[in-house]
């Protein structure tokens, strides 16, 4: 306790122990401790509820959203408004999370890459790893649909990330057609070096930031 005090205002250890057996006497005297357990039974208060819906959509399981946006603005972005509403209504039945987990994972793929121009910048130069990303989140949304069992719901949330995959990599194709544009044009003005220096900035400028 003396890292804590002053010299002169030092606090013995065994007036700490005697303050707590103080407070302990009182609450265990207070008449009205049971209150905490009456209230439990209470009925649930609709500003409860509303705060449980203002939390769901602040919650985050997308992963790789370092950023300030929540699950919910991420989703109604690639996905759009009436996948959200489907998400929240199939949150109350997952069983085991794993089909959430693998959407939220293409997501986070999506998401990350979209608001980094440097790593789209190493997806248009290496064709094969573009390749690979995108395989890998048609396998998690096909594995989605395979875990469904026919269920509606999920087949509009495979179809809505199967669109937003197709945009994605539609995407890409677009911007490697206008750096072939943009740089057969350029050779007539500057030197190599510099068209590769301006790739990152023509990146940042085509997705405006998303």
């Amino acid at each position: 306790m003396k890292g804590f005090y002053p010299k002169h205002e030092t606090l013995p250890i065994k007036n700490v122990l005697n303050n707590c057996d103080k407070f302990s006497h009182k609450m265990y005297n207070n008449p009205n401790r049971y209150v905490a357990k009456k209230l439990m039974n209470a009925p649930i208060s609709p500003n409860f509820i509303k705060a449980q819906s203002h939390f769901s959509s602040r919650l985050r399981e997308i992963p790789y959203n370092y950023t300030s946006f929540s699950d919910k603005e991420i989703v109604l972005r690639f996905l759009g408004d009436e996948i959200w509403i489907i998400l929240e209504e199939l949150r109350g039945e997952r069983k085991t999370g794993h089909s959430a987990k693998m959407l939220f994972e293409v997501l986070g793929d999506l998401w990350v890459v979209k608001r980094n121009p440097y790593l789209q910048d190493d997806l248009l130069e290496n064709p094969k790893r573009l390749k690979m990303l995108i395989q890998a989140m048609h396998h998690r949304v096909q594995s989605i649909e395979d875990r469904s069992f026919g269920n509606m719901k999920v087949a509009q949330l495979t179809t809505a990330a199967l669109s937003a995959i197709s945009t994605f990599e539609s995407e890409f194709k677009k911007t490697k057609k206008l750096r072939k544009r943009v740089s057969s044009r350029l050779k007539r003005h500057t030197k190599k070096h510099n068209i590769q220096r301006f790739r990152i900035c023509f990146t940042r400028g085509f997705n405006n930031y998303f």
